[in-house]
Protein backbone atom coordinates (compact mmCIF):
# COMPACT_ATOMS: atom_id res chain seq x y z
CA UNK A 1 0.00 0.00 0.00
CA UNK A 2 2.74 2.45 0.94
CA UNK A 3 4.73 1.73 -2.22
CA UNK A 4 1.60 2.23 -4.32
CA UNK A 5 0.94 5.62 -2.71
CA UNK A 6 4.55 6.68 -3.25
CA UNK A 7 4.40 5.75 -6.93
CA UNK A 8 1.06 7.48 -7.33
CA UNK A 9 2.39 10.64 -5.68
CA UNK A 10 5.44 10.62 -7.96
CA UNK A 11 3.30 10.15 -11.07
CA UNK A 12 0.81 12.86 -10.12
CA UNK A 13 3.59 15.31 -9.29
CA UNK A 14 4.47 15.43 -12.98
CA UNK A 15 0.94 15.77 -14.38
CA UNK A 16 -1.34 18.79 -14.46
CA UNK A 17 -4.72 17.17 -13.98
CA UNK A 18 -5.98 13.78 -12.95
CA UNK A 19 -9.15 12.10 -14.09
CA UNK A 20 -10.88 10.22 -11.30
CA UNK A 21 -13.62 7.71 -12.01
CA UNK A 22 -16.45 7.67 -9.49
CA UNK A 23 -18.75 4.67 -9.36
CA UNK A 24 -22.39 5.55 -8.75
CA UNK A 25 -24.60 2.46 -8.84
CA UNK A 26 -24.48 1.27 -12.45
CA UNK A 27 -22.96 4.35 -14.05
CA UNK A 28 -19.41 5.67 -13.96
CA UNK A 29 -18.92 9.41 -13.74
CA UNK A 30 -15.62 11.05 -14.68
CA UNK A 31 -14.46 13.88 -12.46
CA UNK A 32 -11.51 16.07 -13.33
CA UNK A 33 -9.68 17.49 -10.34
CA UNK A 34 -6.59 19.63 -10.00
CA UNK A 35 -3.30 18.08 -9.04
CA UNK A 36 -2.91 20.27 -5.94
CA UNK A 37 -5.90 18.63 -4.24
CA UNK A 38 -4.66 15.18 -5.18
CA UNK A 39 -1.12 15.88 -3.98
CA UNK A 40 -2.32 17.32 -0.67
CA UNK A 41 -4.52 14.28 -0.11
CA UNK A 42 -1.75 11.81 -0.94
CA UNK A 43 0.83 13.65 1.16
CA UNK A 44 -1.57 13.55 4.09
CA UNK A 45 -2.08 9.82 3.63
CA UNK A 46 1.65 9.17 3.36
CA UNK A 47 2.40 11.24 6.46
CA UNK A 48 -0.24 9.33 8.39
CA UNK A 49 1.47 6.09 7.34
CA UNK A 50 4.87 7.46 8.44
CA UNK A 51 6.39 6.79 5.02
CA UNK A 52 6.54 10.34 3.68
CA UNK A 53 10.04 11.27 2.57
CA UNK A 54 11.28 14.82 2.07
CA UNK A 55 12.65 15.35 -1.41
Amino acid sequence: MEEYLKLLLKELSSSFNTRVELKDDEKTVGLKIGRREVLEFLEGKLESLNVFENT
